[in-house]
């Protein structure tokens, strides 16, 4: 009986042509990226596009010096844009190592406006940064160059120490140094504004929330919200959705522009237009903002001892190659911001999202590009949290107009893009064929509607006719009608005469009063209205009967038969004087609203305000600490509690921001723990605010004289008399006996689990000694005389201390499980590595008396490949231990191979690799199978060290199996290298 292990379906050969034809592009973008560097103005875009699609079956050129420049250009640019300024540090000193020219003049300038003492830093090599920014500024950029993933503490807020001038820093670490972005902080955002702290976390919201209610299954629906969403985000003139085929070329798939702007809605680019080099930042970056095509760029200026050229690939400065500008000032795009769109390698093809699956790759489905028609700078936290057929987009408006084909324009690409398909077309589809059918049925009724419409005309003519008022007898009939619409109007309607006395009481007010009409007839209206408000109608009553006519004016009228023991009704009058044939006021008619229901809500909202009041400003010891903010984000009340829990007065945060100034993680009132905690707090009175109520959410914060309270936050939304959101009440809730010592319990976790990886650097450093030493011993034994055998033991031994010191490098174990771990590509013999692996296991092999033989053909050991050689020895000798344990004393247990290759292209030549390790008894336990096909949380040591071989070999573009048979079993191992050319 066998069974295999569930295993995720291979995608080897396609990801590895995918790859092969990156390669091949990449090459193509080099070559055009040279042509137009060399020709200048005289480059003709469109031919250069059509000359680079080379036709199938043909050999592209080989172009390595010219793909190797292109790429050193891409990465090792020189020059920023200008909207900010930028240095380079050393990791360890803190010292500049290279600057950009703008940015003494940005930093150090001195401000008449803040008055100093002393020497004014200058900017230059050497400078410790720490001198040019205040105080506050330089321990908070210094804490924060400290910590191991600096980019998730962007922007840091820091202040220049000779100008007062503040500064988004935004930090990026590169090999051997610190790249630091500094961009201009708005006056309008420092500190944040009204609509700053909340409103950030407010519009992400929204838009996710929209994103999210979107019904599964439409993908143009989703591109058009979320180009929908981005477009009133930004502010942009206009914001396109850009999707990548599986060719590489691309289209625009959903658009949004402001009016007057020719749509790009349906054109396709090739390939070239995005090269694969700016893919590839695309993937890392995710954001690319240009303020200004026009704008000259700055020089960076690097320190001459420096044994390297740095790379700027990760800074939000970086300037955008001229090529690239011109592109831009042709379409009359001055500005621009693209954001990725990063998502799941093969989402789209429906496969499964099992748990027990690997991670999956990341690609990049397309772009999100924004574009103004004129300079446009986003901050950057702002910027930081398909089609069925090919349409012309040109400047349909301008018949005459002519496209000059050289230029680089969308549509010169889209004429190059039609040279690659043309006399290729795209079936009509049935819908389609519906649509033009209906179209025609509409066309062919067309004349009888208008008929149709010419006969109805005519009648309505007749009616309006019929209705004229002709003579006295018209004149009665037209009364009598008013006189019902009166009677059954949905509205309180009633008259007096000039004496006050009531003549009209339509039904809906004897509805409410509980008075009929034969009863209200007759009587005096003051006798009829509440003593409150008997002054009020008299005042409106005799004004009316003047003439002068008054309007929402509020009284309240009695309540009469088994109402009566009810409230009184409330009204808003208008009052309408009754006129003769003379024009003399014969009385006065009443049109009235019911607002009873409406003043009710309200003084009970009063009484409500009231007692939130009493409770607010109360100090008695069992009202709990309560904070409140207004709708904007400023704190709004502060009870005596809280001025107990924090020590600061009502007085000292009243007014103030209540994320930055009196929450925060650097000079606020109430210190955060950390970032992290910040971010948190300010989600859930975002959340609040649109309904979310949270409640029972651990919360902490430092008091004012350093002492760390814990405490569960509730927070509601205040609504007022309209039911509007007017800010947010925030209770807290300390904690009980019960609630510290389950703090207490998770302290004590985070301090063993700090332990522990205390003991884990501790034990990495000192196994990094002796491996010194061995590897020392070895090198001094190679240069002696030693026989062949001892040389193969000697590099035996050198590919084992190489797998050590790979693992031992292993500090983020994270980026092996989710997939993303760089592989070497190097070149070795199968047979060296084998060889490494078996020796790993010959110790307990040779314990247990278990025989392991070598069944892998001659051909085969000897063949040279490209690949990660220590981590491919890595997981064979994982698997061959794991193998061993499970093999009863005196068992057997082989390897074998088996190499199968796939040549790609001219020069490319994969091989698919399956490694088979036999070994009998009854096999390996099925909990560790388990652990092995699941996840990290739960699996022993011996299991992780299995779920990290496979995802190893997922890496490689592999798979894992295991057959269990009857008295043996074997794992199944698959992986994808490169062959090497002999």
């Amino acid at each position: 009986m066998s069974s295999s292990r569930p295993s995720q379906s291979s995608t080897t050969s396609s990801r590895s042509k995918h790859s092969a034809r990156i390669i091949a592009q990449t090459s193509i973008d080099a070559k055009l990226h040279a042509d137009f560097e060399e020709s200048g103005d005289s480059f003709d875009y469109s031919s250069s596009v059509r000359v680079t699609n080379v036709a199938e079956g043909e050999q592209r050129p080989k172009s390595d010096k010219v793909t190797t420049a292109y790429l050193h250009q891409i990465q090792k640019g020189k020059f920023i844009q200008p909207f900010g300024c930028l240095l380079a540090l050393d990791e360890k000193t803190l010292k500049v190592i290279a600057f950009s020219e703008n940015a003494p003049e940005m930093l150090t300038m001195v401000s008449h406006a803040v008055p100093s003492v002393g020497e004014h830093p200058v900017l230059g090599i050497g400078t410790d940064i720490r001198t040019i920014f205040t105080g506050p500024s330089g321990a908070a950029l210094q804490k924060a160059l400290g910590f191991g993933e600096v980019s998730l503490l962007n922007p840091v807020l820091v202040h220049c120490k000779n100008s007062g001038k503040p500064f988004y820093a935004i930090v990026h670490r590169v090999t051997g140094s610190l790249i630091i972005d500094f961009e201009p902080v708005k006056p309008y955002e420092v500190p944040m504004t009204a609509a700053g702290a909340l409103q950030s976390y407010k519009l992400a919201a929204k838009a996710i929330t929209r994103l999210q209610s979107l019904p599964s299954g439409s993908m143009e629906r989703l591109c058009d919200t979320m180009v929908q969403e981005v477009f009133e985000l930004t502010g942009y003139d206009r914001v396109m959705g850009y999707k990548f085929h599986d060719d590489d070329h691309g289209e625009v798939v959903s658009e949004i522009t402001k009016p007057g702007l020719e749509p790009y809605l349906g054109l396709h680019y090739p390939a070239t237009d995005i090269p694969q080099a700016a893919r590839f930042l695309f993937m890392k970056n995710k954001v690319r903002m240009i303020c200004d095509c026009r704008a000259k760029h700055v020089k960076v200026v690097q320190d001459e001892k420096l044994p390297f050229d740095l790379t700027l690939c990760g800074s939000t400065l970086r300037a955008p190659h001229y090529c690239h500008l011109q592109y831009m000032e042709n379409m009359n795009s001055i500005a621009s911001l693209v954001m990725a769109v990063v998502v799941n390698d093969g989402d789209e093809e429906g496969e499964s999202s099992d748990s027990s699956q690997s991670q999956k790759r990341k690609r990049l489905w397309g772009l999100v590009v924004c574009h103004n028609t004129t300079p446009r700078f986003v901050p950057f936290p702002l910027r930081s949290h398909t089609a069925a057929e090919v349409r012309w987009g040109g400047a349909k408006h301008e018949p005459g107009e002519k496209d000059d084909g050289r230029k680089m324009h969308p549509r010169s690409s889209f004429k190059a893009f039609l040279e690659v398909v043309k006399t290729r077309s795209i079936p009509w589809k049935d819908y389609e064929m519906d649509a033009i059918h209906s179209l025609q049925l509409i066309l062919r009724n067309a004349f009888k509607d208008a008929d149709a419409v010419n006969s109805n005309t005519i009648s309505i003519h007749t009616k309006l006719n019929d209705l004229k008022i002709d003579g006295m007898q018209e004149l009665e009939a037209v009364t009598a009608e008013m006189v019902r619409l009166i009677e059954t109007a949905s509205v309180p309607i009633f008259a007096v005469d000039v004496d006050g006395q009531v003549n009209g009481w339509n039904t809906k007010v004897a509805e409410l009063t509980g008075l009929p009409v034969d009863e209200a007839i007759g009587k005096h209206l003051l006798t009829l209205v509440e003593d409150s408000s008997v002054d009020t109608v008299n005042k409106m009553l005799e004004l009316a009967l003047q003439g002068k006519e008054e309007r929402n004016v509020e009284f309240e009228i009695k309540t009469h038969g088994p109402s009566r023991d009810s409230s009184p009704i409330s009204l808003i009058v208008n009052a309408c004087a009754s006129k003769d044939v003379r024009d003399s006021v014969v009385g006065v008619c009443f049109i009235a609203q019911d607002i009873t229901g409406q003043k009710s809500i309200m003084d009970k909202f009063t009484r409500i305000e009231g007692d939130y009041r009493a409770i607010i400003q109360n100090p008695h010891p069992l009202i709990p600490p309560i904070f409140g903010t207004d709708q904007f984000g400023w704190c709004s009340e502060w009870n005596s509690a809280m001025t107990k829990l924090t020590g600061w007065r009502r007085d000292d945060v009243m007014d103030k921001m209540l994320l930055g100034e009196v929450f925060g993680t650097q000079a606020a009132c109430c210190r955060l723990k950390n970032q992290e905690a910040f971010v948190n707090f300010g989600v859930i009175l975002n959340n609040a605010i649109t309904g979310q109520e949270s409640e029972k959410i651990p919360f902490g914060f430092f008091a004012r004289y350093g002492k760390y309270v814990e405490c569960l936050l509730c927070v509601s939304k205040r609504l007022d008399k309209e039911g509007a959101v007017t800010g947010l009440f925030c209770f807290l809730q300390l904690a009980s006996h019960e609630l510290q010592q389950a703090l207490h319990v998770q302290r004590l976790s985070e301090q063993t689990a700090l332990k522990r990886l205390k003991v884990l650097a501790y034990i990495r450093r000192q196994i990094r000694n002796p491996l010194s030493g061995i590897i020392f011993s070895r090198k001094m034994l190679e240069g002696t005389s030693l026989g062949e055998e001892q040389k193969n033991i000697l590099h035996t031994s050198a590919q084992c201390q190489r797998q050590l010191n790979k693992i031992l490098d292993d500090t983020d174990l994270d980026s092996i499980i989710e997939g993303y771990l760089d592989l070497e590509m190097l070149e070795f013999k199968l047979h060296e590595v084998l060889i490494a692996s078996i020796s790993q296991v010959m110790m307990k092999s040779n314990g247990k008396n278990i025989m392991i033989s070598n069944d892998m053909v001659e051909d085969l050991l000897n063949e040279t490949l490209y690949g990660d050689s220590p981590r491919l020895q890595q997981v064979l000798a994982n698997f061959l231990l794991v193998s061993v344990n499970s093999t009863p004393s005196g068992g057997q247990l082989s390897i074998s191979g088996k190499l199968t290759k796939d040549r790609i292209g001219e020069s490319v030549q994969l091989a698919l690799l399956e490694f088979r390790i036999r070994h009998t008894g009854g096999g390996v336990p099925e909990e560790l199978l388990s652990q092995m096909f699941g996840s990290e949380a739960d699996a022993s040591e011996e299991g992780i060290s299995l779920l990290v071989s496979r995802k190893l070999v997922k890496l490689m573009n592999g798979e894992v199996q295991y057959l269990r048979e009857a008295g043996r079993s074997t794992f199944i191992i698959s992986v994808e290298l490169a062959v090497a050319t002999k």
